[in-house]
């Protein structure tokens, strides 16, 4: 996976490079972080923050809405590492998800050789977990 890595930054950098049309863009990380982000200005870029985003769905997961085999997640079972938006040809809004691994795997019921490592929570315009979908691998319990 690293070696795929390395061979598409190398084969994207002669591209940027080359790309004399490049402009800034919003910002696509949190305050406070030091990074530019710059894109071709043909493709615009959605003025987001994901850190407000953790925030709002952390809330969510508080008041009880992810559940994962009819059990409430807690805040402190997530790691969240991922926000994702992902536009529908036919809808305005984009659908919002959050993806986690978990500090502490669990269990799959009556699967003892899988293990749930991770979950996505959905959110609806309101900041409300509408969604979950959880991510198995195969290993022992613990």
């Amino acid at each position: 996976m690293k070696t795929y890595i390395a061979i598409l930054l190398l084969l994207s950098v002669p591209f940027a490079a080359a790309g004399a049309d490049c402009v800034q863009v919003a910002r696509l990380t949190s305050p406070g972080d030091d990074r530019k982000v710059t894109g071709n200005s043909v493709v615009p870029y959605p003025d987001i923050d994901p850190a407000q985003v953790i925030k709002v769905y952390l809330e969510a997961v508080g008041r009880g809405e992810l559940m994962i085999f009819e059990k409430a997640v807690t805040r402190s079972m997530l790691k969240p590492e991922r926000v994702e938006y992902v536009y529908s040809l036919d809808g305005r809004l984009p659908r919002v998800s959050v993806f986690s691994t978990l500090t502490v795997s669990l269990p799959f019921p009556d699967m003892p050789d899988l293990q749930v490592e991770g979950v996505t929570g959905f959110l609806d315009w309101k900041g409300r977990i509408i969604d979950s979908t959880i991510h198995c691998q195969p290993g022992m319990p613990g």
